[in-house]
C-alpha cells in the first residue's frame, strides 16, 4: 500500500491531532507494509524544516525508512533510456496527471504510487485522489476500520 505525507506529518509533528490515536496505530499496525515515495519524504521534511533542528532533519530525511518501517519508492527508469527521454516522458506522465485536475505535488506522488501498480493509496486527504486514480483511497482510519483491526 502507497501512504500519503499527512499521515507522516502527523506522527512526527502533531501528537495532539484529533486522529492522531488512529493514525499511530495505522503506521504501527502496518509497519513494514507501508511504501511512499522519495517526494513524500521530501515534502515531510519540508514541512518538518520549519520544527526541526538541521540535525534532527537530517536524521529524518536519511533514516526515514528505519524510523517508519517503510520502502521509499523512486522514479523508475530502464537502465537503457537515455536521461532526457526519461525526463519527457515523466514529464508527459505527470502533466498527465495533472489533466485529471490536481495539483503538482499530487500529481508526482500518484505517478510514483501507479507506477509501481499499487492497488491502494493511504491518506488522510482522500478528496485529493478520488475519481482521479483506479487505486483505492483510504484514510487510515478507514484501511483499519476495513481490516477489523478498529470497530
Amino acid at each position: 500500500m502507497f501512504v500519503d505525507t499527512p499521515t507522516f506529518v502527523i506522527e512526527l509533528l502533531y501528537p495532539r491531532d484529533a486522529n492522531y490515536a488512529i493514525n499511530h496505530r495505522f503506521l504501527k499496525t502496518q509497519a513494514g507494509a507501508i511504501q511512499t515515495s522519495i517526494y513524500n519524504v521530501l515534502e515531510l521534511c519540508g514541512i518538518a524544516s520549519y520544527r526541526l533542528t538541521q540535525d534532527e532533519l537530517d536524521k529524518l530525511f536519511y533514516g526515514f525508512e528505519e524510523r517508519f518501517h517503510t520502502s521509499v519508492l523512486y522514479p523508475q527508469v530502464a537502465d537503457d533510456i537515455p536521461s532526457t527521454s526519461f525526463i519527457d516522458d515523466w514529464i508527459a506522465q505527470i502533466y498527465a496527471c495533472i489533466t485529471r485536475r490536481m495539483h503538482f505535488s499530487d500529481a508526482l506522488i500518484l505517478e510514483i504510487a501507479e507506477s509501481y501498480g499499487l492497488s491502494t493509496l493511504i491518506t488522510w486527504n482522500t478528496k485529493h485522489f478520488e475519481g482521479k486514480t483506479a487505486m483505492r483511497v483510504l484514510t487510515p482510519e478507514e484501511y483499519l476500520v476495513e481490516r477489523g483491526l478498529i470497530g
